[in-house]
């Protein structure tokens, strides 16, 4: 994962739940005007769960397993879960309320817009 491709002018056709077809712009098969046009696609780029209130996010930590160190390598270097942990304890309650209040009104933003 630490080496990605990125495919410039392409398509990708889904056919319900399925992927039908995958190429340059160019050679993607004529589609009607119901079909949603998206810019990006990155699978698998997501982790399975989040928590809305945290205090910085693990970058690093995402970063070195992209690389390949296993979590325990991490941990031990004093990443993971515990480094989140120390950062949340660390914090006084009104900057966590803050920066969580902050995040959800960025979703809900978002969600509005996507409501449109």
């Amino acid at each position: 994962m630490a080496e990605v491709e990125v495919l410039s002018d392409a398509a990708i056709l889904i056919d319900g739940e399925r992927i039908a077809w995958v190429g340059p712009r160019s050679d993607a098969p004529r589609a009607d005007a119901s079909v949603e046009v998206s810019g990006v696609v990155f699978p698998g780029f997501i982790d399975c769960h989040t928590h809305a209130v945290f205090g910085a996010p693990r970058l690093d930590d995402q970063e070195r397993r992209a690389l390949g160190v296993d979590y325990k390598a991490i941990a031990a270097a004093g990443g993971g879960i515990l480094q989140s942990v120390r950062d949340v304890r660390g914090r006084p309650e009104a900057e966590l309320e803050a920066l969580t209040r902050a995040r959800l009104a960025a979703l809900i933003a978002r969600d509005r817009r996507r409501s449109r």
